[in-house]
């Protein structure tokens, strides 16, 4: 990015759209640039909001640290979707001050409630019969995301029993692609592809067991998702503990050595299926799923109501 272009575009567009109540960066690195101008152009109210704990490498993770470190001070009002993310972003000294309001990433819960008519449909499609246990993840394929060890798990769990239900396309799906064949295990993973919102909800239905085992997140949305769904969670330690938000999830470590561990996890989920029928399987899923989406209501994640309260809070803002 040619800094001086981007700053002499951004001075030119809020010369000429200045009349906003409000501007808010969500990319934080680039925000520390385009606020203070939104400011100095009359716009009442700047907002920076912090989505990610992580930063890429190289020469453009280096850009963002030195980008990003002014803006505390650039910003009227700071948010984050984790106290993960704040410090990250804004630093552990600013988030202990309690500048900074925290917004979850609320969801549309009914949108994930389990439905097995929604499962069997897309089981058949994909070629994934009842007696397997469907370990679902949701991501691009890129290096934060970590598949690969995922591959790994699977290679050490028990043959015939579970499969990968692989949700996203990115740079490196083919690298994936090929270890799984190299693995021996092609015929157990499963890529549906990139898909919409409103597809990707339906997917949750048809997996037995969600798994992230990303090397950094802020809080991740697909997390919450499958929360919603009713489905017990395996979640790398590297995210914060905050996506615990129902008594589904687990953090585990990832790395050399641990795909044994979550390789059990798997084989653990499988074994309860199998001591129950596809009846008793499916009550349960109900069950986790009300019981699921009263706790994350409780708890903001609630798109619902959470857009009421970020309406009356916006309005707010205007009347300052």
């Amino acid at each position: 990015m040619n800094l001086s272009v981007y700053r002499k575009a951004a001075e030119r567009f809020f010369r000429e759209h200045h009349d906003y109540i409000c501007v808010e960066g969500h990319m934080t690195s680039t925000a520390s640039v385009y606020l203070p101008i939104a400011k100095k152009a009359g716009v009442p109210v700047t907002i920076a909001h912090a989505r990610s704990a992580g930063i890429d490498r190289g020469i453009k993770g280096l850009a963002t640290r030195i980008l990003r470190a002014p803006l505390p001070h650039r910003a009227d009002i700071l948010t984050a979707c984790s106290g993960l993310a704040g410090e990250a972003v804004y630093g552990k000294r600013v988030m202990a001050s309690g500048k900074v309001k925290r917004i979850p990433n609320a969801i549309d819960l009914p949108k994930y409630a389990f439905d097995p008519g929604k499962r069997v449909t897309i089981r058949a499609k994909y070629g994934l019969p009842e007696n397997v246990t469907v370990i679902g993840h949701v991501g691009r394929f890129d290096a934060v995301k970590n598949q690969g060890f995922l591959i790994d798990c699977l290679a050490a769990a028990a043959k015939g029993k579970t499969a990968l239900l692989f949700i996203g396309s990115g740079a490196l799906e083919e690298e994936i692609r090929r270890k799984a064949a190299d693995a021996g295990l092609a015929d157990r993973v499963c890529f549906a592809g990139r898909m919409g919102p409103d597809e990707t909800a339906a997917m949750y239905s048809a997996m037995d067991v969600f798994a992230l085992p990303s090397t950094f997140e802020g809080l991740p949305g697909v997390a919450v998702e499958a929360q919603a769904a009713g489905l017990p969670c395996l979640i790398s330690d590297h995210v914060t503990d905050e996506i615990c938000l129902t008594e589904d999830v687990e953090l585990l470590p990832i790395g050399e050595g641990n795909s044994r561990r979550w390789a059990k996890a798997f084989d653990a989920v499988a074994a309860e299926r199998m001591r129950h029928t596809d009846a008793e399987n499916f009550a349960a899923r109900r069950r986790a799923t009300e019981e699921n989406a009263a706790m994350l209501t409780k708890k903001g994640y609630n798109v619902g109501k959470s857009a009421e309260e970020l309406e009356r809070w916006y309005l707010n803002l205007g009347k300052q």
